[in-house]
């Protein structure tokens, strides 16, 4: 069994390079999806009174694993430290294969995903990239895109407030 940190998914996804793993991984994720062999079904969510869960399910019997991520819908936008997990169990025999800790995974997942529709749609020889937002997904996005695009020389950002817009670009450089 493993176990992932938050520490370790950022140190392995947060560059061009893991990213570009990230995007391969997700591209072949979209292809089992096509030819129906992996279930991933929408989000679950459940309500309680003092909380608001939220899953993500999923089963690919090719590689022998079912799992799910779980967070907290009430703290998904207030908190930086909200956590978040995700389980991978055997398919075959349901032993416990992986427990990653921490919200990084989903903001690569999301990158990647965004990486792999650059890839089908966007110029061979893209030398811009504009992006909405200054936040961890905007990063993921940026990498993903250079990842698959590596002609891209500029890249454009908007956010709603500027000096966060000035914060991200400056850690960008």
């Amino acid at each position: 069994m493993s176990l992932l940190l938050e520490s370790t998914v950022t140190e392995l996804c947060d560059h061009v390079q893991g990213m570009a793993h990230c995007v391969s991984v997700m591209r072949e994720a979209l292809q089992m999806l096509v030819a129906g062999v992996l279930d991933a079904p929408p989000r679950v969510p459940v309500e309680m009174a003092s909380g608001h869960l939220v899953f993500t399910v999923g089963a690919c019997q090719a590689k022998d694993a079912v799992g799910f991520r779980a967070y907290d819908l009430h703290h998904v936008d207030r908190h930086e430290c909200r956590g978040e997990v995700t389980v991978v169990f055997g398919h075959r025999v349901g032993e416990l294969k992986g427990v990653v800790l921490g919200r990084h995974l989903g903001i690569a997942r999301t990158g990647a995903l965004g990486g792999v529709a650059i890839d089908c749609f966007a110029a061979l020889d893209a030398l811009c990239l504009g992006v909405i937002g200054a936040g961890k997904q905007a990063r993921a996005q940026i990498l993903a895109a250079l990842s698959v695009r590596p002609s891209i020389r500029v890249c454009k950002v908007w956010a709603r407030r500027c000096e966060q817009t000035q914060t991200f670009v400056e850690r960008l450089r």
